[in-house]
Parts: C-alpha cells; sequence; structure tokens
C-alpha cells in the first residue's frame, strides 16, 4: 500500500511539473518576478535602463561561447534564463545580467544569428494577453530590413534609435 501512495506522489509530481507548476526550476528569476508591461512602460524601460540594456547586449554579442553553441546546435538563437547559462559568461558579465533581470523583469533574453544578422532580443511579456511579447531588438546592422523578418502577424515595429527597435503588439492608443 506504501508503494501505491509513493507510485501516485511521484506521479502527481511529473504531471503538475509539466502543467508549468515547475517552470521556474533553473530559471535566472522566478515566474512570479516576470513583469508584464503596457507598451509605454516598456518604453520607459528602454529609455531608463538604456545604459544596462547596452551593456547586456554588448555581453552577449561578444561571447563566442554562445555563438559557437547556435552553429554546433544548427540553430538561430540562444535564449538565456537559465541559471546553468552562467557558464559561458565572467562573473562581472553574469552581474550584470542578473542586475538586468532583477531590474527590468524580462521573460528571456536571446542571443540571434537568424536572416543573417547579429542581434540580441529582451523579451518582455504585455500586461494584456499571456501570448504577447514586447521584443526589444538590438541589431548591429540593417536594423529596418532585419527588423521586418522579426515581426509577427499584427506586430508594429518601432525604430527607437539606429540600432534598437521594439517590435509586438499595438497600444490601444495606437489603434
Amino acid at each position: 500500500m506504501k508503494k501505491l501512495i509513493v507510485f501516485s506522489l511521484l506521479i502527481m509530481l511529473f504531471v503538475s511539473c509539466s502543467q508549468k507548476a515547475c517552470i521556474d526550476t533553473g530559471t535566472i528569476i522566478s515566474r512570479n518576478e516576470i513583469i508584464r508591461y503596457s507598451l509605454e512602460d516598456i518604453l520607459n524601460v528602454f529609455h531608463d535602463e538604456r545604459e544596462l540594456l547596452q551593456s547586456v547586449a554588448d555581453i552577449i554579442l561578444n561571447n563566442d561561447g554562445i555563438e559557437d553553441t547556435i552553429t554546433k546546435l544548427n540553430d538561430d538563437d540562444f535564449a538565456i534564463f537559465l541559471d546553468d547559462d552562467r557558464e559561458f559568461f565572467t562573473d562581472q558579465e553574469w552581474d550584470q545580467i542578473l542586475k538586468l533581470y532583477s531590474e527590468t523583469g524580462p521573460y528571456q533574453i536571446m542571443r540571434s544569428l537568424k536572416f543573417g544578422n547579429d542581434a540580441v532580443c529582451f523579451v518582455f511579456l504585455t500586461n494584456t494577453n499571456e501570448n504577447y511579447t514586447y521584443r526589444l531588438y538590438y541589431f548591429v546592422e540593417n536594423g529596418e530590413q532585419t527588423a521586418k523578418h522579426y515581426r509577427r502577424n499584427n506586430d508594429t515595429i518601432n525604430q527607437l534609435d539606429k540600432e534598437w527597435w521594439l517590435i509586438g503588439p499595438e497600444s490601444e492608443a495606437q489603434k
């Protein structure tokens, strides 16, 4: 009887973990720490945290280990959101990444090689829908052309400056 109870508990644990209950295991920040943003708020984050965003983008773009991993996996991008991703960075670089997660609460940070262009993407959840994101991109070059490739169905593209682009759903105020 005890074996049956233990087995039942293990099954319940497995099922609950596979249904997002254990999603925080090993992540840089917990699911509860991810911040949801309006368009106005995400624009404020860009302006208020510009130096930190640029610093983290530069750290990620200059990381050969991540680029090698993308190439070895024959993939287009690499998400940085797990504690295990620390292995790619120095302590000082990792502290900058943790600071950005702590201060802005992104869902994840991506290093992308899609469409033949180097990019770093900061993914933020919207406050309107679980499935919508604002993607703040830093494109090394060809920003306008590349931004169009990253656009999804009803996304708007906003150029914030020469290399920075915000792609995501339009706000109610823009409609």
